[in-house]
């Protein structure tokens, strides 16, 4: 019973899954055998038997469900209603027997878990209406529910098998009597063809059924133990393997090979009927099996899908995101897992069955740097991913200076640099305004006699430098200058100067310059020279005047 619901859960969660993530995965459920191989010496085991009652019912086929094994026996009779035979599917009990219609030759039969459905499919057709037909009955009543036409009648299915993890149908055809396999999808539209059944020894087929990549067909030989065989295929090789002898112990009669189906834990179930008597019997074999670990991604890269893990193996999925994308939600087996511990890889430990994991990356959000600059120039607004940084620039126009900054609103008093601001692992928008003033200005005032200076009241903006440039008039030299009020005592000693530079400015200034005529100091030396000729002829006419009065005194005494 515990094996019953473990089932149950599996083909439900599995069924869950399809449904939603069919466009992502590349298969849901592979319990496979291991290889080829694995049935070159298998050990059979004798399970149960029954007994028909028509004197010429036989079983054709066979299959599994959720809840039971399914026989069908037909009575060969036309018209006669065929009889299910349900087993329960864990203790091999014998439940019940439906007989409700004639399934004709029913040579082939499978179970759909997704649809809880049973496919007949009849081999050959006695009645028009089934011709190119397979019925469906339902999987809990084993009743009848409807037909399904795969042809135009000119040929019927041999046999059929769903394939749940592509859900499609693999279906064996009479067309031509090459009995080649075809894929049917899950409405059963024709999708591909296969390959043809291996008639190397002029067998005809029963029933088969799929493990994973494997194909396992019952062909039909000789009424002999041993020419037993089953065939193996491989579908993604599209190629016959070979085939593997068939010893059931106990048989003692004439057999033949009727239908196969798998179970789970690599049970492998034949149904066999008894040459001569009416007597049916199922036999089993266990054989090594590997799992399938499925994955799938979007927007990344994952570990291929693997048919390959060996029961009790662990296996590690490593998947990565395509660039500016991050891991966003990591299923395994449909339930969602903690991304933190798994950013990488995740491990299946101890394999014990198929499994399922998928990851999904999703696109690093994106946030909105929006920048405003008042006087100045900033780089535009950036769209940036979540967890970078940002550097913003932004500088004056000229003679403007910061004035302030203002970071999502708030003002910094301070900043790193006064010509960027970096936004560190950004997780949300951000907003930067930066205001520039104008720089202070000072006037450099002029003046100038008998010459040119550079324009008065020029306005100069701090922390500049600026050049007072002047030009005596003709014949005129420097005389003197004054700076601030303050007289250069210097001057003189450069008189050729014709600049002169304020640095780094902090107040307004004022400069005058005077200059004077070259020949000045010569015409006041004539000037000098003209009013002293005068003065000594006067002084000489006094001195003779003197002279002569002394003269006339001294006589006349």
């Amino acid at each position: 019973m515990k094996r019953h619901k473990k089932l149950c859960l599996t083909v439900c969660f599995g069924a869950l899954f399809l449904s939603f993530f069919v466009s992502f995965a590349t298969e849901v459920k592979a319990d496979q055998i291991k290889n080829a191989d694995v049935f070159a010496g298998a050990q059979w085991n004798y399970v149960t038997e029954w007994t028909v009652s028509g004197e010429k019912d036989w079983v054709q086929s066979m299959c599994e469900t959720d809840q039971y094994i399914v026989c069908y026996q037909d009575t060969k009779e036309e018209g006669q209603p065929d009889v299910i035979t349900v087993f329960d599917r864990w203790t091999y009990d014998l439940l019940f027997e439906v007989r409700e219609m004639d399934y004709e030759h029913g040579n082939g039969m499978t179970y759909n878990s997704l649809t809880n459905e049973i496919y007949i499919a009849p081999y050959n057709s006695v009645l028009k209406k089934n011709k190119g037909a397979i019925f469906v009955l339902d999987g809990d009543t084993l009743k009848f529910k409807r037909r399904v036409y795969i042809s135009d009648g000119s040929w019927n299915a041999a046999s059929i098998e769903y394939v749940e993890s592509s859900d499609q149908y693999i279906i064996q055809s009479t067309k031509q009597n090459n009995y080649t396999f075809y894929i049917y999808d899950s409405e059963f539209n024709y999708v591909d063809t296969l390959f043809e059944g291996n008639r190397s020894l002029d067998n005809l087929f029963q029933d088969f059924c799929v493990s994973g990549d494997f194909l396992i067909s019952v062909p039909w030989m000789k009424e002999t133990p041993e020419d037993s065989r089953l065939q193996l295929y491989s579908i993604s090789q599209r190629a016959y393997l070979g085939s593997y002898t068939v010893n059931l112990p106990g048989a003692g009669e004439v057999y033949e090979l009727e239908s196969i189906c798998q179970s789970d834990a690599g049970e492998i179930v034949l149904c066999i009927g008894l040459t001569g008597t009416k007597r049916m019997a199922i036999y089993n074999t266990y054989v090594p099996i590997i799992y399938t670990v499925t994955t799938s991604v979007e927007n990344g890269t994952i570990t291929p899908t693997r048919g390959d893990v060996d029961i009790g193996s662990d296996y590690k999925v490593s998947y990565d995101c395509t660039e500016d994308y991050e891991l966003k939600q990591l299923q395994v087996d449909g339930q969602d897992v903690d991304i933190q511990k798994h950013k990488k890889s995740y491990t299946f430990g101890n394999i014990q069955s198929d499994h399922t994991i998928w990851a999904k990356f999703t696109e690093i959000p994106k946030f909105w740097i929006t920048t405003s600059v008042e006087n100045g120039t900033i780089d535009e607004n950036q769209l940036i991913r979540r967890d970078e940084d940002a550097t913003i620039h932004f500088e004056p126009d000229i003679h403007y200076e910061l004035d302030t900054v203002k970071v999502d609103g708030k003002r910094l008093d301070k900043m790193k640099d006064n010509d960027s601001y970096t936004f560190e692992f950004i997780q949300e928008p951000h907003s930067i305004e930066v205001s520039y003033k104008e720089i202070p200005s000072f006037t450099v005032s002029t003046e100038v006699s008998h010459g040119t200076i550079t324009a008065t009241n020029k306005k100069v903006y701090r922390d500049e430098n600026y050049t007072v440039k002047y030009q005596p008039d003709k014949d005129y030299r420097l005389a003197y200058m004054k700076v601030d009020g303050k007289w250069l005592m210097n001057i003189k000693q450069d008189s050729t100067a014709s600049s002169y530079t304020f640095t780094n400015i902090q107040k307004g200034h004022h400069v005058q310059v005077f200059y004077q005529w070259k020949y000045l100091p010569y015409a006041v030396l004539a000037g000098a020279f003209a009013l002293c000729i005068p003065m000594v002829g006067a002084y000489l006419v006094i001195m003779k005047v003197r002279r002569k009065r002394k003269y006339i005194r001294q006589r006349d005494e």
